[in-house]
């Protein structure tokens, strides 16, 4: 009877290990850190074209333009996220709508929330990613390896 409990705590061990190892596959492929963002930035960056889009599956789309040495990057949000478009938008009763908590403000006339920033020390796009994953994961909370995007030069 001990012989036996054993070895089923040793099956379930193990399957427990093999689920581990799995989940830790998977997160590695999620945190790929193409170079596609970095060459947009630097294209925009050097006007080898007017700017892009990002599309994040069914939920926002992002615009990245630059005028007079300032990227601007507006966020329109899609279907089931609408009601962040509102810049009265609390969550809890105690924080402000989580895109001004980034320094984004809310422009009424074309509905979307715009962040300016200035690039006269512009050098690498880890600045502009890192505000790009916090809308991402902090704002939007896309955790799910399995939504798409699209990058889209305009």
């Amino acid at each position: 009877m001990k012989k036996r409990m054993q070895e089923r705590w040793r099956e379930r061990i193990e399957n427990y290990r093999l689920q581990i190892e799995e989940k830790c596959r998977n997160l590695n492929t999620f945190f790929f850190d193409g170079q596609e963002i970095d060459d947009a930035l630097f294209d925009l960056y050097e006007e080898k074209c007017k700017g892009f889009k990002l599309i994040i599956h069914d939920c926002a789309e992002i615009t990245f333009n630059l005028k007079n040495g300032t990227l601007i990057i507006a966020i329109s949000v899609l279907s089931d996220y609408s009601y962040l478009d509102d810049p009265d938008f609390i969550i809890d009763n105690r924080f402000s709508n989580p895109f001004i908590g980034l320094g984004f403000k809310f422009d009424v006339d074309k509905k979307q929330f715009i962040y300016n920033y200035k690039t006269d020390k512009f050098k690498e796009a880890s600045p502009i990613k890192i505000i790009l994953a916090r809308l991402l994961f902090d704002v939007l909370n896309l955790y799910d390896i399995n939504k798409s995007a699209k990058l889209i030069y305009l």
